[in-house]
């Protein structure tokens, strides 16, 4: 229920509005550029769960 409320709060008073022409995100040196965004989740994990790892799960799937 909480997560409802403040989430709710937030989709109306849109306080994260136009975020991508207050931030500036580099990445190795070079400068992204940022699609019209209203959040940012920046991971620094290697793996999850029972050592899931979520950047190379479904490498080599295919091949």
């Amino acid at each position: 229920m909480i997560y409802f409320t403040f989430g709710t709060k937030d989709v109306l008073e849109r306080e994260c509005k136009d975020l991508d022409q207050r931030l500036e995100l580099f990445m190795d040196g070079r400068h992204v550029p940022l699609p019209n965004i209203e959040s940012l989740v920046v991971l620094n994990i290697a793996c999850w769960g029972a050592g899931v790892r979520p950047w190379t799960l479904g490498a080599g799937i295919g091949t």
